[in-house]
């Protein structure tokens, strides 16, 4: 078992806090175990990690069910090559467009987003200067 000491976590502020307390309370609340030697705490790597990730991991298996996996371990290992070239696989397909300007990949299920295009209307009298250049070439 590979330990990770609750001041590593509080030094590296990996939970955005330096007091110990606030990791502990993190830890019980997120299910990891909290073990003591002597008067120094420690939990367990393997199962810290799976909490600290859980939201990100569990992100991935929804937009991406058949190959999360394999994108997790190119995120952990910091291999950007390989994440670019599964994200042009993922995005090369079209969006499909519904009603009231929602688009929608094909390989997501039920995953929409709205997009809102306004369009720019200056006020002084440059800007509309400039939007008339622009708008005529």
């Amino acid at each position: 078992m590979v330990r990770i000491y609750v001041s590593e976590i509080t030094g590296a502020q990996l939970l955005g806090s330096t007091d110990p307390r606030y990791v502990k309370n993190w830890c019980s609340e997120h299910g990891v175990d909290i073990y003591s030697e002597s008067n120094k705490s420690y939990v367990n790597h393997a199962e810290f990690e799976l909490a600290y990730n859980r939201q990100f991991t569990s992100d991935l298996k929804n937009r991406f069910p058949e190959d999360w996996e394999q994108r997790y371990d190119h995120y952990n290992r910091g291999d950007v090559l390989s994440l670019m070239k599964l994200k042009e696989k993922y995005y090369k397909v079209p969006m499909t467009v519904l009603r009231g300007g929602r688009y929608q990949h094909p390989e997501d299920s039920g995953n929409t987003c709205s997009l809102r295009v306004r369009k720019y209307n200056p006020k002084s009298k440059s800007g509309i200067d400039r939007a008339k250049k622009y708008r005529s070439e």
